[in-house]
């Protein structure tokens, strides 16, 4: 799994891009769960997650599936900037511990 953290703002732009190259919204189109915005596109045997949470200005983007690593270059090409996060930390995050050894 490939994450990126930007401006909530942005989504639009990134769901837009997503949808240009063959990503299409699941149904139901959104959730909203606990004060976070959920967003899920698929392609293929891959997807993307745009989620939001009210309490913040920041918006993750997930990738994952066999075109996570074309789909992540889409996004850094785009014109504003996307922060991805090490794989270190999302490893860190998905074990659910402060340090991997």
């Amino acid at each position: 799994m490939i994450r990126y953290t930007c401006n909530h703002e942005l989504l639009p732009m990134v769901e837009g891009l997503l949808a240009a190259n063959g990503y299409a919204l699941e149904t139901p189109l959104s959730r909203y769960i606990n004060g976070t915005h959920l967003l899920v596109m698929t392609r293929g045997d891959g997807g993307a997650l745009l989620s939001h949470s009210n309490s913040s200005d920041l918006a993750s983007v997930e990738l994952w599936g066999t075109a996570q690593s074309a789909t992540g270059l889409l996004l850094e090409g785009l014109p504003f900037k996307l922060e991805k996060e090490p794989d270190r930390v999302l490893l860190e995050r998905q074990l659910g511990i402060a340090e991997v050894a």
